[in-house]
């Protein structure tokens, strides 16, 4: 994929992911488990996208001499990511609601982190994405392969 493609596809991932959580916080019970599983999925295609992102922008996070004043918000943002996923994943695994403060308090807060800084990430290395970025059948296919790698259980739809 383009670079711009998936800076702007994590832009929106994130947003939706935003969306579906606060959806799956807000219903709470078991008649919300698809938009739960939903939610899960998005964030496993967040972490794939993510791959190829830091693969692309690794040797520029990596050498300090080629930092931008942009660079510290991307090193925040990558940060904010893995910190809502893991706590997400942690919350899921290990703990249950059983008293307050829990870790889904912590996952929401690191959300939150993040929505805003993917926003001023975006902000600061702002590039439109333009038709050709998205157009060609090759960037179709990788983005139907990543879709496809996402297990949904059956029994959640």
């Amino acid at each position: 994929m383009r670079p711009r493609a998936v800076d702007w596809a994590l832009l929106f991932l994130v947003t939706v992911e935003f969306l579906s959580g606060l959806g799956s916080f807000l219903i709470g019970r078991p008649s919300g488990r698809a938009l739960f599983v939903f939610h899960s999925g998005l964030g496993l295609a967040i972490v794939l996208l993510l791959f190829w992102k830091l693969r692309r922008v690794y040797r520029r996070v990596v050498v300090p001499t080629q930092w931008q004043p942009a660079t510290g918000v991307s090193v925040l943002t990558t940060l904010a990511v893995i910190l809502t996923i893991g706590t997400g994943v942690v919350w899921v695994v290990v703990q249950r609601p059983v008293d307050y403060p829990n870790g889904m308090i912590l996952h929401t807060t690191a959300a939150i982190l993040l929505l805003i800084l993917v926003l001023w990430h975006m902000l600061l290395r702002f590039k439109p994405l333009r038709t050709r970025d998205v157009q060609d059948r090759r960037t179709a296919l990788r983005f139907l392969r990543l879709v496809k790698k996402i297990n949904y259980p059956k029994q959640a739809w």
